[in-house]
């Protein structure tokens, strides 16, 4: 589960802008690129964490379940950050106003 979570990442991220040649554009702001690197090195370090003998089961499950929490909050966090792009030219203020409010 980890290894998809972290697959997954790379390529909603970063694989679409290898083909295109925009892989240096998306490393040049840390509030780009640092969130998508952190989910898939969190992702890789948790299946290493699992698929080894030394480390006993019930640990391996909490961080497991731990992964899978945070993961979600993760998913959902990125989802929301930057949403205000895709809002269009509308302030969020606007889209609250009441029909024949002269306020703004």
């Amino acid at each position: 589960m980890a290894l998809l979570y972290a697959l997954a990442y790379f390529l909603s991220d970063f694989a679409p802008a290898i083909p295109t040649g925009r892989l240096a554009q998306e490393f040049r702001t840390p509030s780009d690129w640092v969130p998508g690197v952190a989910s898939i090195l969190v992702g890789l370090l948790v299946a290493m964490l699992a698929s080894s003998n030394r480390i006993p089961w019930r640990i391996e499950m909490h961080a497991g379940l731990l992964f899978e929490v945070l993961g979600s909050y993760g998913i959902a966090l990125s989802m929301y950050v930057g949403a205000e792009r895709f809002a269009g030219h509308r302030s969020s203020s606007s889209r609250f106003r009441r029909r024949g409010s002269r306020s703004g």
